[in-house]
């Protein structure tokens, strides 16, 4: 999971990139990872990060206030702070109340891989990179998708053969 920001022009693109290979969980989990990531992301628009991938106090506060608990073993008493975090929800809280009411009025998630079972496999026969021309940034996607690098708005093209990522 990343989440970033690129520039082109005067417009500013955010990007939060969730694998649906790494989810082997709930869509109520899925979607606790998703606001994970929104709290980096509201922390690089109006807090002060840290450096690369350390999840500090202030990020952790924003998470306990929408009731996520940082944990660095994603249990209670787990380091609230550090280099490699995860999170666990707190029972009876503001994301664990909203995430129910909105599962409880149909919504649904459809991110949890299909192939599961050929995860960890060399290679993905179903998906193709593709390349920004300008940048050189890459992407997977299946066959035939039309993908535009976030970037530099221009399409990226398809590489030849299967992606090895």
């Amino acid at each position: 999971m990343t989440t970033k920001s690129a520039r082109s022009g005067d417009a500013t693109t955010d990007e939060i990139a969730l694998n649906p290979e790494c989810f082997g969980r709930s869509d109520s989990e899925i979607l606790s990872t998703l606001v994970h990531e929104m709290c980096h992301l509201w922390q690089h628009h109006y807090g002060k990060p840290s450096r690369a991938a350390y999840h500090n106090k202030e990020w952790a506060r924003k998470m306990e206030t929408l009731g996520l608990i940082p944990s660095d073993t994603g249990q209670p008493g787990g380091k609230p702070t550090g280099q490699r975090m995860t999170h666990y929800i707190a029972p009876g809280a503001l994301f664990e109340r909203e995430a129910a009411s909105l599962l409880a009025r149909g919504f649904q998630l459809r991110w949890q891989s299909q192939g599961r079972a050929s995860a960890g496999k060399a290679g993905n026969k179903n998906k193709t990179t593709y390349t920004c021309a300008d940048c050189g940034q890459h992407a997977w996607a299946k066959a035939g998708a039309q993908l535009v690098c976030g970037a530099c708005m221009q399409a990226m093209e398809a590489s030849a053969g299967p992606a090895s990522a």
